[in-house]
């Protein structure tokens, strides 16, 4: 089994597991064993869990995509040579022994060259993890609100009823960033739109402004309290971090970097250099291959074909997220924008009925208090209209959120709420016990 095939079988193996989790779950909600609490919880994160293995089935068949091409050619060049061969004996440039040899070398590249399209078409076309080897149990996921490097992001409704799970995202992409040794400082002057602008293409895109949080001292508590639970971070330059944008599996930094540091630890780790369309690139072969790219002040990182994408988005050879997914450009055109912005396409399971995309941002608007915005973008009007109540609902519902008001634009519905900093402090106090576990 070859390492794409390998991939694969993961993908679709968790893409499978969850989908069952999640269909059980329905028929539990059903027979009314489970709260509305714990229903919802459970689905967010079963929801997230397959958007995430669906996001990284497509990575890996746009990289075989990509390989299948280059092979076609490659078996048309050899069957071109072969044609070749056949003249230049005719016209007695080769002998008849000569010929012979060429002709068999030849023509053991073109079955070798065919074997390889047979087999790349055969994973393109692959539905499920029967097509690719088998279901192969895949590792847990940690908790029903479980969030780990590199594995996505929670649901957004989620994030808006439990602000605890912000605090969560920042330090958890903190802990990232010791994986491959980042040495940063400050940056600046980049927004959530610049960023989706450089990524690839996903179902989920997170933007954080660290340079805003380290610099503005009223937002202390903020960066205080999701810095400080990981030791060793100083000595990475992750506290002069300015800026992260994840979109799917892919992680994006940008900062003035000191390369030679992170190609020590790199190479320290197990990384082997190479390069991708002329960028330097880091790669570690596993289950899945990992991959860092040096792109002087970006580095991204991620599974091998997410880092690839980005790379190509970079280069302008490929759509970039907020041109190829316009619901999600169009959350990013309403937002207001902030130290912290989520946007993604609606789950398959959504909460809100015919909901298509949301988005989140977070900013202060004074020395005491921040402001939350939320824009959901419906099917239709009338859709948005009938999700109003729900979603004041749930904001209303949501402890330390207040001044919330809700307002209805033809497909779109944008909620805003208001918290004290120091409320998000105490929020991160009494849950730090479950970020640590996560």
């Amino acid at each position: 089994m070859g390492k794409e095939e390998r991939e694969l079988q993961a993908a679709f193996s968790r893409k499978e597991k969850y989908e069952k989790l999640l269909s059980n779950l329905e028929k539990l909600r059903e027979e009314g064993s489970v709260t509305d609490e714990q229903y919802e919880s459970m689905k967010s994160n079963y929801t997230q869990a397959i958007n995430e293995a669906t996001s990284t089935i497509e990575q890996i068949k746009r990289g075989i995509s990509r390989d299948l091409e280059s092979e076609e050619k490659t078996l048309e060049a050899y069957e071109q040579e072969l044609k070749n061969l056949e003249a230049r004996f005719k016209v007695g440039e080769l002998s008849a022994e000569e010929y012979q040899k060429l002709e068999q070398k030849t023509r053991s590249k073109i079955e070798r060259a065919q074997a390889k399209v047979s087999e790349l078409k055969r994973l393109l076309d692959s539905k499920s993890s029967a097509d690719v080897g088998g279901y192969a149990e895949p590792g847990e996921r940690k908790g029903a609100k479980a969030v780990s490097a590199g594995k996505g992001l929670p649901a957004l409704e989620e994030i808006i009823a439990n602000k605890k799970i912000l605090f969560g995202i920042i330090g958890i992409v903190a802990v990232v960033a010791i994986i491959v040794g980042i040495a940063l400082v400050g940056f600046g002057g980049t927004s959530a739109k610049d960023v989706m602008n450089l990524l690839p293409e996903s179902a989920s895109f997170l933007y954080i402004d660290y340079k805003t949080l380290r610099a503005d001292k009223d937002l202390a508590p903020v960066w205080k309290e999701a810095i400080r639970e990981y030791a060793g971070l100083e000595k990475y330059g992750v506290s002069k971090l300015s800026f992260l944008g994840v979109s799917g599996g892919v992680y994006l930094a940008g900062g003035d970097f000191e390369l030679e540091e992170i190609r020590y630890e790199l190479d320290d780790n197990g990384f082997h250099k190479g390069a991708y369309m002329g960028e330097e690139i880091w790669k570690k072969e596993g289950y899945q291959t990992e991959a860092v790219a040096l792109l002087g002040d970006k580095i991204i990182w991620g599974n091998e074909y997410g880092v690839q994408d980005a790379i190509r988005v970079i280069k302008g050879e490929k759509a970039s997220l907020y041109e190829s997914n316009p619901k999600m450009a169009r959350i990013a055109d309403k937002l207001h924008g902030g130290f912290l912005v989520i946007i993604m396409s609606a789950p398959a399971y959504s909460k809100y009925k015919d909901l298509e995309a949301m988005g989140t941002s977070i900013q202060k608007i004074s020395e005491w208090k921040l402001k939350v915005q939320s824009v959901f973008l419906f099917d239709d009007k009338y859709s948005a209209g009938n999700a109003v109540d729900d979603i004041r609902s749930d904001l209303e519902d949501a402890e330390y959120l207040n001044d919330v008001e809700i307002s209805v634009s033809d497909r779109y519905v944008t909620a805003t709420a208001t918290c004290d900093i120091e409320d998000w402090e105490k929020v991160w106090w009494q849950q730090k016990g479950g970020i640590n576990k996560w």
